[in-house]
């Protein structure tokens, strides 16, 4: 028999849910859309790049020497769907890769000059749209919001555990 709080426990799980699957539906919508991030000024051609693509930047100047690998782990992707798009970030002179010398089928990515111009760009960028979120949620303090990021990601693992 389940008592009381663990029924609202139940509600209050139901509702995060909900929650979380509308903004996934609209977060997809929002990732499927490239943007410009300040390349094109930089690079003087016309780059936009996806949101997952320029996370992964970020991800590989905070990380120097990482693999494809360590990366598809980190984003809850495939291998060959990060390796397409480290395709895309090194034609466009982004990133650069070595083979490991411990193991020769792996390659070690690192980020361009330009690649770290990028990463500035994003910095400024996402700062931005911080500050229009800290606004929104200021009736939360930090602790809540850290609560609610590790429940989002617990969630998250367990749902990526389900898939595989």
């Amino acid at each position: 028999m389940i008592d009381m709080e663990n029924v609202k426990k139940l509600n209050a799980i139901g509702k995060l849910q909900d929650n979380l699957m509308l903004h996934s539906l609209v977060s997809h919508e929002y990732e499927s859309q490239p943007r410009d991030y300040g390349l094109n000024k930089v690079l003087g051609m016309d780059v936009r790049l996806y949101p997952i693509e320029i996370h992964l930047l970020a991800a590989i100047n905070e990380n120097p020497g990482i693999s494809s690998q360590e990366l598809a782990a980190k984003f809850f992707r495939t291998k060959g769907a990060i390796s397409q798009r480290i395709k895309v970030l090194s034609g466009y002179g982004l990133v650069t890769k070595s083979v490991n010398k411990e193991n020769h089928r792996i390659s070690n990515l690192y980020v361009t000059e330009t690649g770290k111009m990028a990463c500035g760009f994003h910095s400024r960028y996402e700062t931005e749209h911080y500050l229009k979120y800290m606004e929104l949620l200021g009736s939360f303090s930090s602790d809540e919001i850290e609560t609610c990021a590790r429940i989002v990601m617990s969630l998250t693992r367990a749902l990526d555990a389900e898939r595989q």
